[in-house]
């Protein structure tokens, strides 16, 4: 929690489990249950592979265990997809907490071996195991709850479910002329286009990692000071000769560039 404060997201993949789950853009408090809840059962899951694999739970193995864990997630789609920066800091943190976790599984698996055989009566421990439990989901909670006040507004919004080539990414404000391109794009370009919607100006990285960018500053697809962006498709893919593409040509380019022509412009004026 220190190093949360400290302005280090540390617990952001958790949050972004949840909002997977969901299918959420943004982490709320039920997204950040299922988030954690689903993180904890991994670290039980594994645990308990590590005590199928291993004859005697020694400390070094148990540290291996949890270190090769991170570092197969940090070599999965998973790591590409939320852009995470292979920093030292970074590496000192997500290394250092499994290197706790198998510190912890050592010492769990130890104190489990020690009570004897599977099976024997154990009816002493329960009290002190309810209250590990309990403690552990109100410690557990606290963080959750903190780490998702400091940074659930910052977060950035989760991908989308689709991450293939007809992925394409575009402004969330759907002007006219916008709706016109995505359109001809999907009905004459691309069948398969999905599109991704960013606020305007957002970060560049959200659009490389998620699609191609669509009638953006910086995408093949945008409007022109001469042209809108669906005139501009349009006739680039010689789309024009069909006399009803070659209006909405003309009506995206009122729209657009020649916002005054609207009014006296019959054809244009009729269909919109």
């Amino acid at each position: 929690m220190p190093i949360a404060h400290g302005g280090v997201p540390v617990f952001r993949a958790i949050s972004y489990f949840g909002t997977v789950f969901l299918g959420q853009a943004k982490p709320t408090l039920g997204s950040e249950v299922v988030g954690w809840t689903y993180h904890l059962s991994n670290g039980v899951g594994f645990g308990l592979m590590y005590a199928t694999l291993v004859s005697r739970p020694r400390w070094w193995t148990a540290v291996a265990w949890g270190v090769l864990l991170e570092l197969s997630m940090l070599y999965t789609p998973y790591a590409e997809v939320f852009g995470y920066q292979r920093t030292s800091t970074f590496f000192a943190i997500t290394m250092g907490a499994h290197v706790c976790y198998g510190l912890g599984l050592w010492a769990g698996l130890r104190a489990w071996l020690a009570r004897g055989d599977f099976g024997a009566p154990s009816a002493s421990k329960r009290p002190a195991f309810g209250f590990l439990c309990g403690l552990t989901a109100v410690v557990m909670g606290a963080i959750a709850t903190d780490s998702h006040a400091l940074y659930a507004p910052t977060t950035p919004p989760s991908p989308p479910a689709y991450l293939g080539k007809h992925l394409y990414t575009t402004w969330d404000s759907l002007e006219p002329d916008r709706l016109a391109v995505m359109w001809v794009f999907q009905r004459f370009v691309d069948p398969d286009a999905r599109f991704y919607f960013v606020r305007p100006f957002s970060p560049t990285p959200d659009k490389r990692m998620f699609g191609t960018a669509f009638d953006t500053p910086e995408s093949e697809v945008r409007r022109t000071g001469t042209q809108s962006a669906s005139e501009k498709l349009i006739i680039d893919r010689g789309l024009d000769n069909d006399p009803r593409l070659a209006l909405m040509a003309r009506l995206g380019h009122v729209w657009e560039i020649t916002p005054w022509a609207y009014a006296t412009d019959v054809q244009v004026k009729d269909l919109s």
